[in-house]
């Protein structure tokens, strides 16, 4: 299974938005167990730098706008060198989702200020710190070829 975005419903009228927020995705075998929110205090913070073995993950932009760096795990047990990233950018104006399967090695940056993110795992808190692995953020965005803002 690989990493790709999709589209996600959004009603809009005179009032506003109304967004569908999935939590069961058939077509990847996914049944999200929890949901959370993140945002940083200013552009350009990067989270990430990790991946897990068992853990699949939706992303949603709600807000702003985030850049998404992935690494699928055939590429992160052999010489970083030669690692290639596939890189998505998500929007809080577009209803895109972004499916990140397990063993996926993720890093993430806010492109604004005002970015919110929302994250549907298929695992609870407590599974996915058992299955948490990190790489390096000092030799990460080398090895990553990434150009951070």
């Amino acid at each position: 299974m690989k990493a790709q975005l999709f589209d996600t419903q959004v009603f809009v009228d005179d009032r506003g938005h109304f967004r569908n927020i999935p939590f069961i995705l058939s077509e990847y075998n996914f049944i999200g167990k929890r949901i959370y929110l993140c945002d940083n205090f200013q552009t350009g913070t990067v989270r990430g730098y990790h991946y897990h073995k068992h853990e699949a993950k939706v992303f949603i932009c709600l807000k702003g706008g985030i850049k998404f760096v992935l690494l699928p795990d055939d590429m992160i047990d052999h010489d970083p060198t030669f690692w290639k990233p596939e890189i998505f950018t998500l929007s809080g104006t577009i209803p895109k989702a972004l499916y990140v399967p397990a063993n996926y090695a993720n890093a993430w940056q806010t492109l604004t200020d005002d970015a919110i993110m929302l994250g549907v795992s298929n695992v609870t808190v407590e599974q996915s710190m058992k299955d948490d692995e990190r790489t390096d953020p000092i030799i990460a965005p080398e090895y990553w070829k990434t150009e951070w803002r």
